[in-house]
C-alpha cells in the first residue's frame, strides 16, 4: 500500500505537528504566522513530490514597501490548481497590495511573481471599478471581446473565400481552420449565452439591455 507521507512520520497529531516542524526549521512555540507557513510548506512539499497539483501563481521572496514602510518582508506562497483561498486582516494590512501584486499592477522591490504559461486572472477591484453609462450587457460583452473578434473575423475569411482562387484560397482555409479551432476551443459560439445565464443568475432578468 502506497502512503503520501514518509515512514519516519508517526500518525499522532502532537508528534506529527512537531516533526514537520523540525523538519522545515521552526520551533514548536513560535509565532502563528510560522505555523501557518510551515502548514502551507510541509502539503506543498507533498503536493510536488507526489505530482498532485500544478501551480498557477507563485510570490518568491517578495518585499515591497510604501514610502520606506514595509508592507511584506521575503514573502513566499504559491496557489494551485483546484485550491480555493482567501486573505483575512484587518484595514491596511496588505490584502489589497498582495493581489495588485499578483496582478502585476504593482512591483516588488525584491523577489518575484511568476504565473503559468495561460492563466488568465479576474479580478474586480474594492471599490467596483465601474464607472460609465453603458448597459449591464455591454459592459459584459467586453469580457468576450476575443469571442466577438473570432467569430466576425471567420464570417470575414469565409466571404473572401466565396472569390478567392490558387494559392489565396489554401492561405484562407488555413486561416479558417485555425480560426475554428480556437472558437471550438473557447465556445465562443454561446458567449450570449453565457452572459445571460450570469445576468439571470445575478436578478438581471430584463433589465440587461
Amino acid at each position: 500500500m502506497t502512503t503520501l507521507f514518509p515512514e519516519q512520520f508517526v500518525f499522532e497529531p502532537h508528534k506529527l505537528f512537531c516533526q514537520f516542524c523540525a523538519l522545515l526549521g521552526i520551533g514548536v512555540f513560535e509565532t502563528v504566522f510560522d505555523v501557518a507557513h510551515a502548514f502551507h510548506a510541509f502539503s506543498h512539499k507533498i503536493s510536488i513530490a507526489h505530482g498532485l497539483k500544478t501551480m498557477l501563481l507563485s510570490l518568491n521572496n517578495v518585499t515591497f514597501s510604501y514610502t520606506g514602510d514595509p508592507i511584506f518582508s521575503d514573502l513566499s506562497f504559491s496557489i494551485d490548481e483546484g485550491e480555493k483561498i482567501g486573505f483575512i486582516g484587518g484595514n491596511g494590512e496588505g490584502k489589497t497590495t498582495l493581489i495588485r501584486l499578483a496582478l502585476g499592477e504593482l512591483t516588488p522591490e525584491q523577489g518575484d511573481v511568476v504565473k503559468k504559461n495561460g492563466v488568465r486572472i479576474g479580478y474586480l477591484p474594492q471599490s467596483g471599478g465601474f464607472e460609465r453609462n453603458d448597459s449591464v450587457r455591454l459592459a459584459m460583452e467586453e469580457v468576450f471581446a476575443r469571442d466577438r473578434f473570432l467569430l466576425d473575423e471567420l464570417d470575414s475569411v469565409r466571404q473572401k473565400m466565396s472569390r478567392a482562387e490558387g494559392q489565396e484560397l489554401s492561405a484562407l482555409m488555413r486561416k479558417c481552420e485555425t480560426l475554428e479551432r480556437e472558437i471550438s476551443t473557447r465556445d465562443s459560439y454561446h458567449f450570449g449565452v453565457k452572459i445571460q445565464t450570469v445576468l439571470c443568475g445575478m436578478g438581471f432578468q430584463g433589465r440587461s439591455e
